[in-house]
C-alpha cells in the first residue's frame, strides 16, 4: 500500500468540508476527466476529499496551530496519494499559481463550478484579486505601477479627505498637521503579501531602504510601519482600548513619548477618573475648546501656582457657590472694570484694611 509514492496535481472544485478539516474536493489529472455529466463523467459532489498537508510549525491538534484553510474553488494544487495505487486518498500539499487568460468554463472540470475565480477585470476592486492576464501574485508584490493594487489609491484617499492640515492646539489656532504620505515603494521580489478574499492584507515588505509592516482592513482600518519607524494606525469606526485582567483585577497603563503629543478631538472628550488626577507639566501647557467646557469635580479642588496666572474671558463670568469661599493672597490684588460692579450681599459686609480709599 505505501510502497510507491505517487504525485498528482488537480484542481479544487469544492471547499466546503462537511467535517470542517479543511479538505478540499480535487478534480485531478490523469485520474478524473473534464466531464461532469453523472454516469458518463463524475460531477464534483462525487470527487474524493483531499487533506491538506501542514507545515511542521502548525501542531494540527485540539485547534492548536493554522487553520488549514486558503484553497478556493479553482486552485491548482498538487500532492500525492496515501494509499499509493490505490489512489482513493489524496493529500493536498501545496498550491501553484499562473497567468489565467480568459473566463474558464464552469460547466466543465478542472474549473470553478461557481464560476468567480478565476476574476476578470471588472470585479478586481472588489475582492482586489489580480485579474486576467496577469501573474496570480498579488499586485502588491509584483510592484507593477501599471497595474497598481487599488488599495494604494485607496489610502492616497482617504489621506486627503481627513487627515491633512489637522489643527493644533495653540492660542492663535494656526499650527497643523498631516497624515505622512503612503511609503509603499515595493520591488519584486522583496514585498510578501497576505491578503484575504475579502480584501484583508498583510504586508512584510523587504524592498532596500523602503522596507515596511503593514495590515489593511477591508474597511479602511490599518497600521503601518514606515522605513524609517514612523508608524501610522488609522481607525474607520470606534475604538476601544482596555487594560484589566480577566477577573477586573486593575492593570497599570504606561505611555512615555519623548516628543511632543498633538491632541485634536474634532467633536467632545469626557474623562472620568474614578481615583485622584495628578498633572506634572514641566513646560506650556496649551488647550484649545472651540465648545463649552464642563468640569465636575465631587471631591476636594486644589490648584498650586509657582508663577503667574493669567485669566482673560471675552464673555460673561458667572460663579456659584453653595458654600463658604476663602480667598487668601500674600500679595497685592488689583481689579478693574471697565462698566458697572454690583455687589448684593444678603448677610453682614466685612471690609478691614490699614487704609480704605473709595472714590
Amino acid at each position: 500500500m505505501f510502497g510507491e509514492f505517487i504525485w498528482w496535481q488537480g484542481v479544487v472544485e469544492d471547499r466546503i468540508d462537511p467535517l470542517k478539516l479543511g479538505r478540499c474536493r480535487v478534480r485531478i489529472l490523469g485520474y478524473h476527466t473534464d466531464n461532469k455529466v453523472d454516469g458518463v463523467g463524475i460531477p464534483t459532489e462525487h470527487l474524493p476529499w483531499a487533506t491538506p498537508s501542514q507545515p511542521i510549525t502548525s501542531a494540527a491538534m485540539n485547534g492548536i496551530g493554522t487553520t488549514p484553510m486558503g484553497p478556493v474553488e479553482g486552485t491548482w494544487v498538487f500532492g500525492f496519494f496515501r494509499d499509493g495505487k490505490n489512489a482513493q486518498e489524496p493529500v493536498m500539499m501545496a498550491t501553484f499559481g499562473g497567468i489565467p487568460e480568459t473566463k474558464p468554463n464552469s460547466t466543465l472540470g478542472f474549473n470553478d463550478p461557481n464560476d468567480k475565480y478565476p476574476q476578470s477585470a471588472s470585479l478586481v476592486l472588489a475582492p482586489w484579486a489580480a485579474g486576467l492576464d496577469e501573474p496570480d501574485t498579488n499586485r502588491l508584490a509584483v510592484a507593477d505601477t501599471t497595474k497598481e493594487h487599488p488599495v494604494i489609491e485607496e489610502k492616497k484617499k482617504a489621506r486627503k479627505s481627513n487627515a491633512t492640515d489637522i489643527p493644533i492646539a495653540n492660542q492663535k489656532y494656526q499650527a497643523k498637521w498631516t497624515e505622512p504620505e503612503v511609503p509603499y515603494a515595493a520591488e519584486y521580489p522583496s514585498n510578501h503579501v497576505r491578503q484575504s478574499e475579502s480584501g484583508h492584507i498583510e504586508e512584510w515588505d523587504d524592498t532596500t531602504d523602503k522596507e515596511r509592516i503593514h495590515t489593511y482592513h477591508k474597511s479602511g482600518s490599518f497600521k503601518e510601519v514606515h522605513p524609517d519607524g514612523t508608524t501610522v494606525h488609522k481607525i474607520v469606526g470606534d475604538n476601544y482600548t482596555v487594560v484589566s485582567t480577566s477577573g477586573g483585577e486593575a492593570k497599570d497603563d504606561f505611555v512615555h513619548i519623548t516628543g511632543s503629543c498633538n491632541i485634536t478631538i474634532d467633536a467632545n472628550a469626557t474623562w472620568y477618573v474614578k481615583g485622584n488626577v495628578e498633572q506634572q507639566i514641566d513646560g506650556n501647557w496649551n488647550i484649545v475648546c472651540n465648545g463649552t467646557k464642563t468640569e465636575y469635580v465631587k471631591k476636594a479642588v486644589k490648584e498650586t501656582y509657582d508663577d503667574t496666572k493669567t485669566e482673560q474671558v471675552t464673555s460673561t463670568v458667572s460663579e456659584t457657590y453653595n458654600s463658604s469661599k476663602t480667598e487668601t493672597v500674600a500679595g497685592s490684588v488689583s481689579e478693574s472694570y471697565n462698566s458697572t460692579q454690583t455687589t448684593n450681599v444678603s448677610s453682614a459686609l466685612t471690609i478691614t484694611g490699614s487704609t480704605i480709599d473709595l472714590n
